[in-house]
């Protein structure tokens, strides 16, 4: 029956003049009595009606208006799932866009729009209560996946009811709760639907050129960012990741007024602390960062954005949100118009994951430390952690080193911090730890970059440690590429002709490398062979040609080699000998 509604032009009037007998007499005791079966076929008939023919049900007539009053009451049922709700959402959407598609020019349009309004209103509300916070199994509130997908599913159409209802009276929908602010009793779980509902739209709202007061939000973010963590259990983390949503949505709105930047950073530094909220909430971090530099660099300002960072030393983020916040810190940092404050805050970031990296040398010299290895690995990772902040720093550094917005005294300083430390690090038996040395290596790469012809310096002592390291380690392929990289930077200056020339027969000497000698070698290897070619590409791109005349001898084995290696069944060490091969 569904398939002939779709595909015969004549059936969807026939049948939608028998939408009030279906509604009263099937749909309607099947909604009393709970019948989700019955209650989910006729959702999905009285869809592919309306979807057959927008037009018939855009005419609001009686027949139409019982049609939409039934699939309202479907998205407002309550079940387990989200399954009847969703099905319906493809007819809304359809019946929206031919509202919307029509002629702007002509009467019609207003008429119809004015006629639906109340019904996309209505359903506005049915879908807000049917997206609230769940709870699981314990009476805890959740999101279950069901839920997550409803939500996803709900951007376009979100949409398009702000654009039917128009921006302001959206907003006015979203904030017409009438809660108590005085009161302990805030209802969170609608709170917390409806800025969702209004991060879903921030595209839309921004682009309205209508004036709106968000003190609501400031009045919820005032109020969250005073709670103890004693307080903030589960469901508060879900309300802080929909109001870190918001507030990196419109940022730029929300930053206009100085008074509100310390709230909104006290905001961002509680939900950061928590699983569930960091990611949106370092997100925001970052959008505060940009688009309020001169608010941000007010003394009480600037320890917060200190505070967050040093707190990062816990280890309870993902690694992503923590290279978010310390590109934010970095970024508001680098715009200190002050020189000296600029200098000393960017050094005093940059510290702030010292310590970590610092306790794991120690251990070198208290052996004893080793005999827990919990407490080892915990170091390991924290160490790890703060090496991944340290290079997302040089990285945003280098935005900033290109826009004249760092200097090079700054540069030196901050290179004077790091070197020393990656120094001891590669000097101790810590290296073997493939995820510490990669970290050593990715801070290391990121310094380089940013700090540009202030590295020069550094070169013999870093290829040194990075040649001893691959001899020493040699399933670490990282080193192979962190060589690569320098000589990508810095291989085309003849000066140092002669060191990436040792470099390459240093690395080429380790017994791995030796024993690319057959595909099966390589199929076991992929990393290390596409490492090493990587390396050597560099080395024929980027140095000079009395340096490829040197290494003629290594280049021709290693040329040798790669023909092995592009002859495994491996597909990515397959395909880096080959392009090896295509550039030598």
């Amino acid at each position: 029956m569904i398939e002939l509604v779709s595909q015969h032009q004549e059936i969807p009037e026939a049948f939608l003049s028998k939408t009030p007998y279906i509604r009263e007499v099937l749909l309607l005791p099947a909604l009393a009595n709970r019948s989700e079966k019955i209650i989910a076929g006729l959702a999905c008939l009285m869809c592919e009606v309306g979807q057959a023919a927008p037009a018939l049900v855009a005419e609001g007539g009686g027949q139409a208006l019982a049609l939409t009053d039934g699939l309202l009451r479907c998205v407002a049922f309550t079940s387990e799932d989200w399954e009847i709700a969703e099905s319906t959402l493809q007819f809304w959407c359809s019946l929206a866009h031919f509202i919307l598609g029509i002629d702007v020019k002509t009467a019609k349009r207003n008429v119809v729009r004015e006629l639906f309004v109340p019904v996309f209103s209505s359903l506005l509300d049915a879908l807000l209560f049917r997206a609230q916070m769940d709870t699981d199994s314990d009476g805890a509130p959740c999101i279950p996946e069901g839920l997550t997908q409803f939500r996803m599913n709900l951007e376009e159409l979100l949409i398009d009811i702000c654009l039917l209802l128009g921006a302001p009276a959206y907003i006015n929908k979203l904030f017409s709760g009438g809660w108590d602010f005085s009161s302990q009793t805030i209802p969170w779980k609608e709170v917390e639907v409806r800025m969702y509902a209004l991060s879903m739209v921030a595209d839309t709202i921004l682009q309205d050129e209508s004036s709106f007061d968000f003190s609501i939000i400031m009045h919820f973010v005032n109020i969250l960012s005073s709670r103890t963590p004693v307080e903030l259990n589960g469901s508060l983390f879900l309300v802080y990741k929909s109001f870190g949503d918001v507030i990196g949505s419109y940022s730029k709105w929300l930053s206009s007024s100085q008074s509100n930047i310390k709230p909104l950073l006290l905001f961002c530094a509680s939900g950061i602390s928590k699983s569930i909220s960091s990611n949106a909430c370092s997100l925001a971090l970052r959008k505060l960062c940009e688009d309020a530099p001169s608010f941000i660099h007010e003394p009480q300002n600037l320890e917060i954005l200190f505070w967050i960072s040093e707190g990062m030393n816990k280890g309870n983020l993902q690694l992503e949100d923590e290279e978010e916040i310390i590109s934010a810190i970095t970024h508001a940092l680098s715009s200190v118009s002050e020189k000296e404050l600029k200098k000393s805050s960017l050094a005093r970031l940059l510290c702030s994951s010292y310590s970590a990296v610092e306790k794991i040398i120690d251990i070198d010299r208290d052996q004893s430390l080793r005999q827990n290895p919990a407490a080892y690995t915990q170091s390991l990772d924290l160490a790890v952690r703060g090496l991944y902040r340290m290079s997302a720093l040089f990285h945003h550094l280098a935005t900033s080193v290109t826009s004249g917005l760092v200097d090079d005294d700054i540069i030196i300083v901050l290179l004077g911090i790091l070197w020393p430390l990656l120094e001891k690090l590669f000097r101790s038996s810590h290296m073997e730890n493939v995820n510490l040395s990669a970290a050593v290596c990715r801070s290391l790469s990121s310094a380089m970059h940013s700090c540009g012809h202030h590295f020069h310096i550094l070169l013999p002592k870093v290829m040194e440690c990075l040649s001893a390291n691959f001899l020493l380690f040699q399933r670490h392929d990282c080193f192979l590429r962190t060589a690569a990289n320098v000589i990508e930077e810095f291989g085309h200056k003849e000066e140092y002709g002669a060191l990436c020339v040792r470099t390459f027969e240093t690395l080429s000497s380790a017994s791995s490398i030796s024993a690319l000698n057959s595909s099966y070698t390589c199929d076991q290897e992929p990393d290390l062979v596409e490492a090493y070619t990587y390396f050597t590409s560099m080395f024929i791109r980027c140095c000079q040609k009395e340096a490829i005349v040197a290494s003629s001898s290594l280049l021709e084995l290693s040329f040798q080699k790669a023909a092995i290696c592009s002859t495994a069944m491996h597909r990515g060490a397959a395909l880096a000998a080959m392009s090896y091969m295509s550039c030598a």
